[in-house]
């Protein structure tokens, strides 16, 4: 924090709230009067012309600038700025660009996507998927947005006061708000939204346009696969395909298993899991030999689409709508929903599943030291 003085513009001063600087540095550590901080840094002070200009009157100031990506850390002053802010009448500001330095064609569905991350009013979700993206090595791109801490702080104590959605108000980069003087080849992403109060944003689901884009990219990768042929490596143009998700292929012939291989986290673009497991399930599924090109007009491709874990205890877990994951001692295994229909019987289920997939004693589900997990699917197939 700038806990005292003022920032000072062509405009005028904008002075410091002093009072409510010293209440957040004495509510968490987290929390510390660094001017240093602020010396080199513009993201506070390039907001500050545009504020005096749209609220006209004196306003007075908490600049912050953050430097972790510890989400915890981050949610927890998220937190101690709602608590210092209720009741009163206050604007939160998050200062961030978005890409840096991509070309205008790889920044539209990097910053999008991020966008559509944000609307999930998620901060956990939103920093996997800059990370997912940022791991793609997309040509030029170096960060999704310079200032995701601020973006996190912001939304937490926003959720935290009641906003329960995020609007994009406008998207561009610098080409496009400059285009007689900006290389395309090289620009900077710009978003501008709102955290309001209102109905609350609905997870971002896969519809079925989708579904039949997974459905029929699970094939082509297999065909390229055995043509030799580069997989794609870039972002896709359905937004939604770009964001984090955990998927298994199931790959059957005349109806019997052929190979079944998945992401448990989601770690992955939803595209690029449906293209690892069907890459997976079809040739490092140790049960199976390795699929022949011959076979590949006979098998049949199932996805499953599946949501996030949550511990569970046997007593809760539901057949025919939960799949499981056992834990223990370094060793794990899963079973999809769909294994139900082969195993009924919940202890069988649960036996199969820790001495077939995880190579634990077949009843230590029993065991409290096994830790269990449930998850649903979405499942579709050609």
């Amino acid at each position: 924090l700038l806990a005292t003085g003022y920032y000072s513009t062509p405009l005028g001063r904008v002075e410091i709230d002093e009072t409510l600087s010293r209440a957040l540095i004495k509510a968490d550590p987290l929390f510390k009067d660094n001017p240093a901080a602020h010396s080199g840094e513009h993201a506070v002070e390039v907001e500050l012309p545009f504020l005096q200009r749209r609220l006209k009157k004196p306003f007075k100031l908490v600049a912050a600038t953050l430097n972790t990506d510890n989400l915890n850390d981050l949610k927890i002053m998220g937190a101690a700025l709602a608590a210092a802010l209720k009741g009163k009448k206050a604007l939160i500001v998050a200062s961030s660009d978005l890409s840096h330095y991509p070309s205008h064609d790889v920044a539209a569905p990097a910053d999008r996507t991020l966008a559509l991350a944000i609307e999930s009013m998620d901060p956990a979700f939103v920093l996997n998927t800059a990370r997912i993206i940022l791991a793609k090595r997309l040509p030029g791109l170096e960060t999704c947005a310079c200032g995701a801490a601020a973006l996190v702080v912001t939304m937490e104590a926003s959720r935290l006061l009641g906003a329960s959605s995020f609007t994009t108000l406008k998207y561009a980069d610098s080409y496009d708000e400059n285009p007689s003087v900006s290389d395309p080849s090289r620009v900077v992403g710009y978003l501008s939204g709102a955290f309001t109060t209102g109905a609350a944003a609905g997870p971002a689901l896969p519809g079925a346009a989708q579904k039949a884009l997974l459905l029929k990219e699970a094939r082509a990768v297999l065909v390229r696969a055995f043509e030799e042929k580069e997989q794609p490596a870039g972002l896709e143009t359905d937004l939604l395909l770009n964001l984090p998700g955990a998927a298994f292929v199931t790959l059957t012939r005349n109806g019997a298993l052929r190979g079944c291989i998945g992401t448990v986290e989601p770690v992955l673009t939803v595209m690029d899991a449906v293209r690892h497991g069907a890459l997976s399930a079809a040739f490092r599924d140790h049960r199976f030999p390795e699929l022949e090109k011959e076979e590949l007009g006979r098998i049949k491709i199932e996805i499953s689409l599946l949501s996030r874990m949550s511990p569970v205890t046997a007593e809760e877990i539901k057949p025919w709508k939960h799949g499981v994951v056992v834990s223990r001692d370094g060793k794990s295994g899963l079973f999809l929903p769909q294994v139900w229909e082969q195993i009924p019987d919940k202890e069988s289920f649960l036996g199969e599943l820790c001495q077939q997939k995880a190579g634990l004693p077949r009843d230590c589900w029993k065991d409290l030291k096994t830790r269990l997990y449930s998850f649903s699917v979405d499942a579709f197939h050609e």
